[in-house]
């Protein structure tokens, strides 16, 4: 007896696509914790940003590039926890619901959790950082452009501009009020241009 199933079609993921999920990625993992060395000396060898030419993500890119060459990933590290972590309260927080409005505040978490949830997507056994930590938002972000929603812009665009576009910019400028932020400064404008360019594009999408 012969049997028929539907066929599946997968369409391969256009190269600006997997640029976004990459850089995505790297975001989430350098503002989840400290490079390491290997990272640091994958991002300088690392080629400029295809397509960009001189914009301000081009030249962001260089920017950290040129701090990953300069920095040991020891400095680095600690510099990540004298920002984000520090000895009680932290310099600068690196959780949305602190930028956000005081209503707003209040039902971030449970909002974000119950998006989550629709999305199929569960906390980790053992994670102890709330879901609205940046590195998180941003690992959806690479996980909404690679995932099974196949690449859905609209789905993308309510989850950035609902949990990352409110706030972006007023941690972007926090770290550049620290004197001690060195490394993450260049992180930071990285994700600032990068942001600017996801809005932009979100609009004309």
């Amino acid at each position: 007896m012969n049997s028929t199933q539907p066929i599946e079609v997968v369409q391969p993921l256009a190269a600006e696509e997997s640029a976004r999920a990459d850089l995505y990625a790297l975001l989430a993992r350098l503002f989840y914790a400290g490079p390491t060395p290997e990272l640091l000396v994958d991002i300088v060898a690392s080629g400029p940003l295809p397509g960009q030419g001189e914009s301000p993500l081009a030249q962001a890119w260089r920017g950290l590039q040129a701090a990953s060459a300069v920095i040991d990933a020891a400095t680095a590290r600690q510099e990540y926890e004298d920002l984000f972590i520090g000895v009680g309260r932290a310099p600068i927080s690196i959780y949305a619901s602190h930028y956000l409005s005081e209503t707003w505040k209040e039902s971030t978490l449970v909002n974000l959790r119950d998006e989550l949830e629709r999305l199929g997507l569960r906390r980790q056994p053992g994670a102890v950082e709330p879901e609205d930590h940046l590195a998180g938002l941003l690992d959806v972000m690479r996980h909404l452009i690679l995932g099974a929603q196949g690449g859905d812009v609209a789905l993308q665009e309510g989850f950035f501009r609902s949990y990352l576009a409110a706030w972006y910019s007023r941690f972007v400028a926090a770290i550049e009020a620290q004197p001690q932020a060195a490394y993450y400064k260049s992180l930071g404008a990285l994700l600032s241009a990068f942001f600017d360019i996801e809005v932009e594009c979100f609009q004309i999408a």
